[in-house]
């Protein structure tokens, strides 16, 4: 389940929904870094929960368990047909590339054929990832 919800360009105002205030700081040094004009970004996407739940469950209630239980992408950028997702973090650590992998195995279950990047723009680095990054195709931004 890929749940995008309303799209932004590079110009909407915050509060950006789901944002922190610290990672909003980092992504308002990031944004006009990492977008261009045209781009659509798509703010706290849920996607994920596959969760099986039993068939007497009424349909709102299996929703909203579905909905609670998803996982919350920070940013996803939509540019000609790519689609880069984004984790915005203040300190990045291997926690964040574990998200922004677990992000990208998600996606893949609903939209195999599309063209994906990943992308972990934060304010600090865990100096013994960045080889790690590269090697699993992850682009960095240190802002």
């Amino acid at each position: 389940m890929i749940e995008l919800g309303r799209v932004y360009d590079r110009m909407t105002p915050r509060p950006w929904p789901g944002m922190s205030a610290q990672d909003t700081i980092i992504w308002m040094r990031g944004l006009h870094v990492v977008t261009q004009p045209g781009d659509a970004l798509y703010y706290n996407v849920r996607i994920g929960s596959q969760n099986v739940i039993a068939d007497n469950v009424p349909p709102a209630i299996a929703a909203g368990w579905q909905r609670l239980n998803a996982k919350r992408v920070d940013v996803v950028l939509e540019r000609d047909g790519r689609w880069i997702i984004i984790e915005v973090r203040h300190i990045g650590t291997s926690a964040a590339m574990g998200r922004l992998i677990q992000y990208r195995d998600l996606w893949r279950i609903d939209r195999p054929d599309d063209e994906l990047e990943l992308l972990l723009v934060t304010d600090w680095l865990d100096p013994d990832i960045p080889g790690m990054l590269t090697q699993l195709g992850i682009a960095y931004l240190v802002i």
